[in-house]
């Protein structure tokens, strides 16, 4: 994690919001989300895609490990164990489920199995994941943009909320 200080907030207008025309853009006091923004720093740091910028006092969790609740979509079932690609905002890492806490039958809300070896096609599971290298997130209920995630095997198989950081 490195520290630096905004010099700069720059926010572009689209043609409907701007009455300068095109390309012209703004220094607002704060950024919000869904707006289009840039940054300029005070130190020369380069922002990658992904990164996220926060203030000291409310700082993003940062792990490699998390709980979570997962809606398996594919019809290969995912084993216990196997690596497979996390996508959490712009973030992609590699991870596994560690642990497959209990599986649900997503029609009738049942618990089919406690500590199961695989997750089968529209079945809900609670679960431990854990991630090839740090990633940030937050629980879902505190911050929905990171708490939200999707499993992929080329194509999205699954997608989840995180429950626990």
């Amino acid at each position: 994690m490195e520290k630096t200080r905004i010099k700069h907030i720059i926010e572009w207008q689209s043609d409907k919001e701007n009455p300068f025309g095109p390309g012209s853009y703004q220094y607002p006091e704060s950024a919000q989300a869904g707006r289009s923004t840039g940054v300029t720093l005070v130190d020369k740091l380069f922002l990658d895609r992904g990164n996220v910028i926060s203030t000291p006092q409310n700082q993003p969790k940062i792990t490699d490990k998390f709980n979570a609740h997962v809606f398996w979509l594919d019809k290969e079932p995912y084993k216990k164990g196997e690596r497979i690609k996390l996508k959490c905002a712009t973030q992609e890492v590699v991870c596994e489920i560690e642990k497959i806490e209990r599986v649900i039958d997503s029609s009738t809300l049942k618990v089919l199995t406690e500590d199961a070896d695989e997750i089968r096609n529209r079945e809900v599971a609670d679960v431990i994941v854990k991630t090839s290298q740090p990633i940030i997130i937050e629980n879902f209920n505190d911050t929905p943009e990171l708490g939200r995630f999707v499993f992929e095997r080329g194509d999205t198989c699954a997608g989840g909320i995180i429950t626990e950081v």
